[in-house]
């Protein structure tokens, strides 16, 4: 069972994923009307962001267990 800081780490990785899925979801709809290329940089720049971030609390919370072991 997750406790103390890892509990917000969690929830914080929650809520920044679900604002990312609402994102992408409004995004898609906005492309379904464009008829032209358009060049996606937020999924350069944005979700990689989100990826590191995730390995990194990930690590911390892992860490922080075996510490505890």
């Amino acid at each position: 069972m997750l406790k103390g800081a890892n509990k917000y780490l969690c929830l914080f990785l929650l809520i920044i994923w679900s604002t990312f899925i609402v994102w992408e979801i409004q995004v898609r709809e906005w492309l379904s009307y464009e008829t032209e290329f358009i060049f996606r940089a937020d999924l350069v720049i944005i979700l990689p962001i989100l990826i590191l971030l995730s390995l990194y609390v990930t690590y911390i919370i892992m860490n922080q267990k075996n510490k505890r072991s």
